[in-house]
């Protein structure tokens, strides 16, 4: 009995995978999409993409209005720091580098 079992066990795991690949396999599908076409295309996409490109605009000009004077005062405090020649600062400088860092 237990030999039959075995024996039957064997006979179906021979024939299980010619049965699993005879099924047949659905073909893959690529879609592309035109992403520059779409957004060209759909109104909803160009005003929304004219408002974000004025707030690009908007936030690149508050950038460079804010980063003016900092990089401005990071050059002096950079130019009397080389100026010293290794001295030790005065509380004057060194107050304005922590106000800078700050």
């Amino acid at each position: 009995m237990k030999t039959l079992l075995v024996s039957a066990a064997l006979g179906a795991a021979l024939i299980a995978p010619g049965v699993a690949s005879a099924q047949a396999m659905p073909s893959a599908v690529v879609a592309v999409v035109d992403l520059e076409r779409v957004t060209s295309n759909c109104n909803a996409c160009k005003t929304a993409n004219a408002t974000l490109q004025s707030q690009v605009n908007a936030l690149k000009s508050r950038q460079q209005a804010l980063a003016g004077p900092l990089n401005t005062e990071g050059q002096s405090i950079d130019a009397a720091a080389k100026a010293l020649n290794g001295k030790a600062p005065d509380a004057a400088l060194q107050a304005r580098a922590k106000a800078y860092q700050t």
